[in-house]
């Protein structure tokens, strides 16, 4: 879609008369990490949808009937039951999108190579390991990654338990 000659975007801007020539996406840093984050957010967003949809389904009728006659407005049932029930949802989308975002790789390198233009830290751990040769650096990358997001796992871990204690009492 973003090939300067032969993509779909620059073909359709030609044919309306809005470009002259071929526009460059890739070439310009800010231009081209817009383009990764609209690629990760076409394929993480239908995911995290689709589960914020199913809890929200999920959630009995009568608790916003009961809210309703007691003269809860819309505002205060979304902020009040709908927003506290789907916390933990929203926990797991906000670490599926930072575990999606940390490991974007494949995408970069079929549209920019492995130019330093929007490097990602995947993409900067692979090059350090695999086209200089510098293992050890590598491999420190990949631990202190582990850690980090065993760090958040653990965290993740310890706020279900903590929903699910205040649940029982």
């Amino acid at each position: 879609m973003f090939y300067p000659e032969f993509g779909l975007i620059n073909k359709v801007l030609y044919y309306f008369g809005v470009v002259d020539g071929a526009i460059l996406w890739l070439n310009n840093r800010y231009i081209s990490l817009i383009i990764f984050g609209i690629i990760l957010s076409w394929r993480v967003i239908p995911f995290c949808s689709i589960l914020i949809l199913a809890n929200i389904k999920a959630i009995p009728d009568d608790i916003f009937e009961a809210a309703e006659v007691d003269g809860a407005s819309t505002f205060y049932k979304i902020k009040d039951i709908l927003i506290p029930i789907l916390k933990p949802t929203f926990l797991i989308v906000i670490i599926n999108l930072i575990l999606a975002s940390i490991n974007i790789f494949d995408e970069v390198v079929a549209l920019v190579g492995f130019r330093k233009l929007g490097e990602p830290f995947m993409l900067y751990n692979y090059k350090q390991t695999f086209s200089f040769l510098n293992i050890g650096y590598g491999s420190a990358i990949s631990y202190t990654l582990t850690l980090i997001l065993g760090v958040i796992g653990l965290i993740y871990i310890k706020f279900l338990k903590r929903e699910k204690n205040d649940e029982e009492r």
